[in-house]
């Protein structure tokens, strides 16, 4: 699994996959999180949910690995 502290390494490898610079796939992943935070809490707050928040199972790839 390529994972993307790995690919950050190799800045070529984020252009190749992403057609992004590091720097701008950088940029995009902190205009990112907020969104993703609130649409989380938003999915975490639903009325009709069948499991307590923190049931289930959790992410096995961090937020900038599922970015890619």
């Amino acid at each position: 699994m390529l994972r993307y502290e790995a690919l950050r390494r190799r800045p070529g490898g984020v252009k190749a996959l992403t057609g992004l610079t590091l720097r701008e796939f950088e940029e995009l992943y902190e205009r990112f999180v907020p969104a993703w935070e609130e649409a989380e809490r938003e999915r975490l707050s639903r009325p009709d949910r069948q499991r307590a928040i923190g049931a289930g199972r959790s992410y096995k790839l961090d937020l900038a690995t599922r970015l890619l």
